[in-house]
């Protein structure tokens, strides 16, 4: 499937000549969105390290590590990311990954261990794995993966090597899609609304999610013209995720301010303050462990309302 995203071309590239230059290290730091393959791209990186014949920075895909990782049952290989209720990843995750992490290959050269979503560890869960980092076994990779909504320990990032990863521009999404034969269902607003994310775009064709999306558009018509409340409007999303919710308010009013920066308009202090309030539900949403979803669209709805009637 990688092979099909030429975006990740480049991140490949880099792992690839750090392993035929012997030099790969014990950590590595890949940011960059689930949406465009951030995912995809670390399994497929650990998947080369495990492999007894990896080309060109690749997994053969034949080999016993290879079928055993696309199996999931390879004994050499761990992923670890937020589970259940908690959006966090704790302490004794941590500890359970190092506890394994540290034993002796049984398979492959070397040890691999996925770390996903890593800004969502919490300060003893990053103090917790820095001691790997510091002494790491012999031979292993720890590869973490992180969107950067929430920065990493200092100390956590200095240790590990980072591999930059693409985004696609908008004329490989399309062909992308296109050879999923799911470009007709994907409309410019559709894609601009799932921040031109092609993996997340797919989902939301296949399952239909799209609908999601165009109800939410409705909505926000009918809280700007007081047709609905903020307390109706979050009823009627309860089926959409308060993240995508944010996403979508954050984009139309960011792009009504830039739109009036651009037009030569001085700046109002009134504009600058949703752009604020916009940034503080954000922080909510990642630094709380739970989030109320009805009073926090609640929130969102009200500041919409207070954004239009300030329209005029």
């Amino acid at each position: 499937m990688i092979l099909q995203m030429p975006w990740l071309q480049g991140a490949v590239d880099q792992f690839h000549q750090r392993m035929v230059n012997q030099r790969l290290p014990h950590a590595i730091l890949l940011q960059g969105r689930a949406g465009d393959g951030a995912e995809i791209l670390a399994q497929s990186l650990a998947k080369a390290a495990l492999c007894n014949n990896p080309e060109l920075g690749y997994p053969c895909n034949q080999c016993k590590s290879c079928l055993l990782h696309s199996a999931e049952t390879h004994p050499d290989y761990m992923k670890l990311e937020p589970g259940g209720a908690s959006v966090t990843i704790r302490v004794d995750d941590i500890r359970s990954l190092v506890d394994r992490f540290t034993t002796t290959a049984q398979i492959s050269s070397r040890k691999v261990a996925v770390l996903l979503h890593a800004e969502t560890m919490n300060t003893a869960a990053a103090n917790a794995l820095l001691k790997t980092l510091e002494e790491p076994p012999g031979d292993s990779l720890l590869i973490l993966v992180t969107e950067g909504t929430k920065p990493l320990l200092p100390t956590v990032r200095s240790r590990c090597q980072p591999i930059s990863m693409q985004s696609p521009d908008k004329a490989q999404i399309t062909h992308w899609l296109e050879q999923r034969e799911l470009a007709k269902g994907a409309s410019e607003a559709l894609m601009q609304a799932l921040d031109y994310q092609p993996l997340k775009i797919a989902q939301w064709v296949e399952e239909g999610l799209n609908k999601n999306w165009e109800h939410f558009q409705a909505i926000l018509t009918g809280v700007a013209g007081s047709q609905l409340t903020p307390v109706m409007a979050a009823t009627e999303c309860k089926d959409i995720g308060v993240s995508d919710q944010l996403d979508w308010v954050d984009q139309k009013i960011s792009a009504w301010v830039k739109q009036q920066a651009s037009s030569g308009h001085a700046l109002d202090r009134r504009w600058v303050r949703y752009l604020d309030q916009l940034i503080a539900l954000r922080r909510e949403l990642i630094h709380s462990a739970n989030v109320n979803a009805q009073l926090f669209s609640e929130s969102l709805f009200m500041l919409w309302q207070q954004f239009n009637r300030q329209l005029g």
